[in-house]
């Protein structure tokens, strides 16, 4: 089980650790820190290293002994360009450029650039025009470099570019299952190079946050209810993210984020309290949930009790209940029903506290699939009657909090489908993911790929070998998207149950896309 950390080194030490496994150099693990612990770029090199100033001294001088430094000469080069600090040589930085594994400009990538280019600054009033953001030349005053935005960075230009030149009409049927393979694979390219584009636009207004938190006073942070609203729908887009594109594009501002908004929460004034701590709860069970679709399943325990710990001090019943109910799925993923069953019930009684039909309705599918997995029918059929009679409590005005958005019929039939499977009623299975298919809203390609591979695992289970492989090959297809190893691993099992038909065209066919999608998801991810 995690440690919970204890100082802001160890806190340091995990999110660098984190960062790493995903295969981020040290420059990028850097960025993270000046974003989360607002450093600049020589102190968050050294830290994302987990090195205090002597033992960095000590390191320069174990490699350089005829030019020994001390702890005060780094202190004086991170003090830079501060009145009190020296500037480094460019024989310094390069050594320390060695040091840290990392190019030069790494190191200075928090100085002043004085020269963007006319192009740049056009895309830069396009965006910001686009975002709500722009000013009337008339009305605008001139700002000081520290409380003006940082600019848009060139990839999202770039990004939003391409997203404007595509037709939005194929980017919303990308994952019709009736599509012709060419316009599949048309639809797919569309789809992720807006994901990129995304995974730059959630991550932008985390960099705005500390910012605006500490604009008004200075340096110390600023926490009201609209600097509370505001974060909490940047949560709700990193949620959107998630499901969209996966865990490895939304983890890195979605921690940043995290790091902020307990900075704030430590100088929130108890009128916003409980308001700071359910944004802090919502993103934290994020962060959790993503941990466990990357397959670090104590990380995620760890950020789930987290979660629930801050929503019980905020008194928030429908957070508690999400909360507890992914650590039902989380301990039903680990293999253990009884925990899965035990979580689930403790969702229930939160749900009715709630008086939310969402979490009542969740609640019920989570003891469901918890109790499928333990084989007692009745009682799993009686959760899914119980979530299908709170699904016809939802309507269109129905309040919903943003943790549920993802929720909805579609994922009742996944449920379902789920839950045959495990009760071994694979036809049943076949038909409810055939439904959910049918519902499911595109712009969620973690669901739909789960569920594809559900149709796929179904058609298997009924000796439909040859069938199996097209849900199989579109679910493989998401992952170029969402590159979710959750669903990777998925889909890696159900591939070795159709061993028995190597030898058939279909499922030949099967594997040249299957390769060809690994190569596409691994072009995709982080160098």
């Amino acid at each position: 089980m995690s440690v919970k950390p204890r100082s802001l080194r160890q806190a340091q030490s995990l999110l660098a650790g984190q960062l790493r496994a995903q295969g981020y150099t040290w420059a990028q693990v850097a960025a993270e820190f000046r974003t989360a612990y607002r450093v600049n770029a020589r102190v968050a090199l050294r830290q994302a290293h987990g090195w205090s100033q002597p033992q960095a001294a000590a390191r320069w001088t174990a490699r350089w002994p005829d030019d020994p430094k001390t702890f005060k000469n780094f202190s004086y080069w991170e003090l830079w360009p501060g009145g009190t600090g020296h500037a480094p040589s460019l024989d310094t930085l390069d050594r320390l450029a060695q040091l840290y594994e990392c190019s030069v400009s790494d190191l200075l990538a928090d100085c002043r650039d004085y020269g963007t280019p006319p192009r740049a600054q056009r895309a830069e009033a396009a965006f910001a025009t686009a975002n709500g953001c722009a000013e009337d030349p008339a009305d605008a005053s001139p700002q000081s470099p520290s409380s003006r935005p940082a600019p848009a960075a060139p990839s999202l230009l770039a990004a939003l570019e391409r997203i404007r030149a595509a037709d939005i009409s194929e980017l919303k049927t990308g994952y019709l299952p009736d599509a012709e393979p060419g316009l599949r694979l048309k639809h797919r390219t569309l789809l992720l190079e807006a994901s990129s584009a995304l995974a730059v636009v959630a991550a932008a207004p985390v960099l705005e946050i500390p910012r605006r938190a500490a604009a008004a006073t200075g340096g110390a942070p600023r926490t009201d209810l609209a600097m509370i609203r505001y974060t909490a729908d940047v949560v709700a887009g990193l949620r959107r993210l998630g499901g969209a594109v996966g865990p490895r594009a939304t983890l890195p501002p979605a921690m940043a984020l995290r790091s902020a908004i307990a900075a704030m929460g430590r100088n929130a004034p108890e009128t916003v309290t409980a308001e700071t701590l359910a944004v802090y709860g919502d993103l934290t069970q994020l962060v959790g949930w993503l941990m466990f679709n990357l397959g670090d399943h104590a990380a995620a325990r760890y950020y789930y009790d987290d979660a629930r710990s801050a929503a019980d001090r905020a008194g928030n019943a429908d957070l508690v209940t999400y909360t507890l109910s992914a650590s039902s799925q989380l301990a039903l993923a680990g293999g253990h029903p009884r925990h899965a069953i035990d979580h689930a019930n403790a969702a229930r009684q939160a749900a009715r506290r709630s008086g939310s039909p969402f979490a009542a309705a969740y609640a019920a599918d989570v003891t469901a699939r918890a109790y499928a997995a333990a084989g007692q029918v009745a009682r799993c059929r009686a959760a899914l009657d119980r979530e299908l009679a709170a699904l016809g409590e939802i309507g269109p005005q129905t309040p919903r909090a943003p943790w549920w958005y993802f929720y909805d019929r579609s994922f009742y039939w996944g449920t379902e489908s789920e839950c045959a499977l495990q009760l071994g009623l694979a036809v049943d299975a076949s038909a409810a993911a055939g439904r959910s298919l049918g519902l499911a809203a595109p712009v969620n390609a973690h669901n739909s790929a789960l569920t594809l591979a559900l149709q796929a695992e179904a058609l298997i289970k009924q000796d439909e070998l040859d069938q199996a492989c097209q849900p199989l090959a579109d679910a493989a297809r998401l992952t170029t998207l969402n590159s979710s190893p959750r669903i990777s691993r998925r889909i890696e099992r159900l591939r070795a149950q159709l061993r028995p038909a190597d030898d058939t065209a279909a499922v030949r066919e099967l594997d040249g896309k299957l390769a060809a999608f690994r190569l596409a998801r691994a072009a995709s991810e982080p160098a």
